[in-house]
């Protein structure tokens, strides 16, 4: 006796467990490479600044993310990114983000007024009024801009463009001679503005460079007076105070 045809449509279970054998077994061709290079779309999860590679998902394959992949040119890549990469064989090389801004930056500013006797200090971007407005996400918690502690961080080795900007004015009519400094890991001066005779009206203090910062490295902005007693940004304004650093491939 023959037995007849088997009624009804197969359950969802046995269709989604087909679904994802075809799934892996298709993954696991492409991760083979089919013998010549092509694109493929991954997901970026971490970021390895110090060896300058990266953890992506490729093919939606969460439980096999692949480590150590290498980023083309001037491409950074960063936590959150959807990327192409170049695949050949089982080796992928990144090489540049799908419609996401790619390039590295941050940027702190502030609104507050910081009123300083005569004297260097670290401007307060962590008090109210401060905010950040530029970011770049390295996973794992590393980000550039730090509010907390006023800081910009480096977390991928290159070189970078950074700068400031502050207003400063004395807290009376007279004047008194201001100046903003640029210190790298809170011992080295990298850059600093011309001396400047602040009165009434404010004094615009600004400066800004290039150079080359490996991962790690932070900036932060010092204020300096040297006659009396300065407010040092603008409590109505954005343009009081900032503080930013942005990569140049």
């Amino acid at each position: 006796m023959t037995a007849g045809p088997v009624s009804g449509a197969p359950s969802p279970d046995l269709l989604r467990l087909v679904a994802r054998q075809l799934f892996e077994e298709i993954n696991a061709e492409h991760r083979r490479g089919l013998g010549y290079a092509s694109l493929r779309q991954v997901e970026v999860t971490t970021v390895d600044a110090a060896n300058r590679n990266a953890t992506v998902i490729l093919g939606g394959d969460v439980d096999n993310p692949v480590a150590g992949v290498k980023s083309i040119g001037s491409y950074v890549p960063q936590a959150g990114h959807v990327a192409w990469a170049w695949q050949s064989g089982s080796d992928l090389l990144l090489a540049g983000a799908v419609n996401q801004d790619a390039v590295p930056k941050a940027r702190l500013f502030s609104t507050r007024v910081q009123s300083q006797a005569p004297g260097s200090a670290v401007f307060d971007f962590s008090a109210a009024g401060g905010a950040v407005s530029l970011d770049a996400n390295f996973g794992g918690g590393l980000t550039m801009a730090d509010l907390a502690a006023s800081r910009i961080y480096c977390r991928w080795p290159g070189k970078y463009r950074y700068g400031a900007a502050v207003e400063a004015a004395p807290d009376n009519a007279s004047s008194t001679t201001v100046m903003a400094t640029i210190r790298l890991n809170g011992a080295t001066i990298i850059a600093r503005s011309a001396l400047t005779q602040a009165s009434a009206n404010a004094a615009a203090l600004s400066v800004t460079d290039l150079r080359a910062f490996t991962a790690g490295n932070f900036i932060e902005l010092l204020v300096d007076n040297l006659g009396q007693n300065t407010n040092f940004g603008s409590g109505t304004q954005e343009r009081g105070a900032k503080l930013w650093m942005s990569y140049d491939p």
